[in-house]
């Protein structure tokens, strides 16, 4: 497991890996899994599902857990 990223103006934690989901901006609820941070801290790279890699300010991430299925 990676070592966690830690974004200063926020108490949310994000590793390469984590499933996210676009909370605001044009690409709002799009799903995608956090790769790291920019060299502009504020944006992440971010590996959507069609496999393009886009950034985005980290603001916008949140945390994504499918919901499972209940049988």
């Amino acid at each position: 497991m990676s070592d966690p990223v830690v974004i200063a103006t926020s108490t949310r934690t994000f590793h390469a890996g984590d499933q996210v989901i676009l909370a605001d901006g044009p690409h709002k609820y799009e799903r995608g899994e956090f790769l790291t941070l920019n060299q502009d801290a504020a944006w992440a790279s971010i590996k959507q599902l069609n496999g393009a890699v886009i950034s985005h300010p980290v603001e916008w991430l949140r945390g994504y857990r499918p919901l499972a299925l209940v049988e």
